[in-house]
């Protein structure tokens, strides 16, 4: 089976992105990512979290690695960051965790995925607006980490994308091979915890979705095409038609969509 939608990295408190507040000069020189839920970090005041040191608890990098910052994310970056208690979720705990929603993300919904050809027509519809609306709208959360020399902090440049650029950006981070001297190595894919990267990945990028769209249901569907010959919503009307070279056909809604963030 396979999830429709691109996935990203979620690695500790702070999921492997930058939480806008924890992108000043003096966050990332005193190495602290806690962000304020209105007006308190990690909404400690509304007992939503905690500022709390990192455990160091990952192997130190081996002597062929240089400089990576994702062997320990995220104490290359920050010593603190907030811990949520209960459902609360997010950068600041200011969010519910997956499948929770009420001001104090008390009521559990009853979220169900479903395979992409149980949707109704307007279902499709609206799933695929969706992500063409993220796509386009700027991320007020999150930014992104677009160049610099990652062992100095006053090299480091960021800048804003949208919720969708966002999490694109974050599978990016996540694959991209480690730092060192030959070493190619794809610790996304190719390691143990694939499946529970991925796994983790899909909440957050429901996450960002919810944010974006503000609807607390929304959910990525499936594809089941066990016994297909072929793509089944591979076509203009759903996720796009392509030609035998693999080029996106220009009447999918997706064609107009271009790279908008830069890579380092």
């Amino acid at each position: 089976m396979l999830t429709i939608g691109v996935l990203l990295l979620c690695l500790g408190t702070v999921i492997a992105q930058f939480p806008r507040e924890c992108t000043t000069s003096e966050a990332l020189q005193n190495k602290n990512c806690c962000p304020l839920f209105k007006g308190s970090p990690c909404g400690a005041t509304f007992g939503r979290g905690t500022c709390q040191i990192v455990p160091q608890s990952r192997a130190k990098p081996t002597d062929r690695v240089t400089v990576d910052d994702r062997m320990d994310w995220p104490i290359f970056f920050y010593n603190t960051t907030c811990r949520c208690y209960g459902n609360y979720d997010g950068a600041n705990c200011g969010h519910c965790r997956s499948s929770w929603n009420g001001s104090d993300c008390s009521t559990r919904l009853n979220i169900q995925r479903r395979e992409f050809r149980q949707y109704t027509e307007v279902e499709r519809t609206e799933f695929i607006a969706k992500l063409n609306y993220c796509k386009a709208l700027p991320c007020t959360e999150y930014v992104i980490l677009t160049s610099g020399d990652r062992r100095y902090k006053d090299t480091f440049k960021f800048r804003d994308a949208s919720y969708y650029d966002i999490f694109v950006h974050a599978h990016y981070y996540a694959s991209k091979p480690i730092m060192g001297v030959n070493v190619d190595y794809n610790f996304a894919y190719g390691s143990s915890g694939f499946l529970t990267w991925r796994r983790r990945a899909l909440h957050f990028f429901e996450h960002l979705m919810r944010i974006c769209t503000g609807d607390d249901m929304f959910v990525s569907p499936y594809g089941d095409w066990r016994s297909d010959s072929g793509c089944f919503f591979c076509n203009d009307e759903n996720m796009g038609d392509s030609d035998s070279q693999g080029v996106l056909s220009q009447f999918s809604v997706f064609s107009s969509w271009g790279v908008s963030i830069e890579y380092f």
